[in-house]
């Protein structure tokens, strides 16, 4: 019993040797099947890789990434003058 073949459900034991009447498997649930589910995820998965590459590129053409050490250094100096 491979992957789609696997009882999912059984309502009490299976008999021995008889027939499993009482299971369902995986084959007989309206999406039980993991081709059902890439169908759906792989798109969303390209959707979403390509959403963070865009947003990405948008942050390089726009100057986020020029000034890397201004930051760093802007927080150890004191702008506060004492009075």
């Amino acid at each position: 019993a491979l992957g789609g073949e696997r009882p999912v459900g059984c309502v009490g034991r299976p008999r021995r040797g008889g027939p499993r009447s009482r299971c369902r498997y995986r084959r007989d649930i309206p999406g039980g099947g993991t081709m059902t589910n890439l169908v759906f995820l792989i798109p969303v998965a390209l959707f979403l890789g390509g959403l963070g590459l865009g947003a990405f590129l948008w942050s390089l053409r726009n100057g986020q990434y020029e000034d890397l050490d201004g930051a760093a250094e802007r927080i150890l100096l004191d702008d506060d003058e004492p009075s």
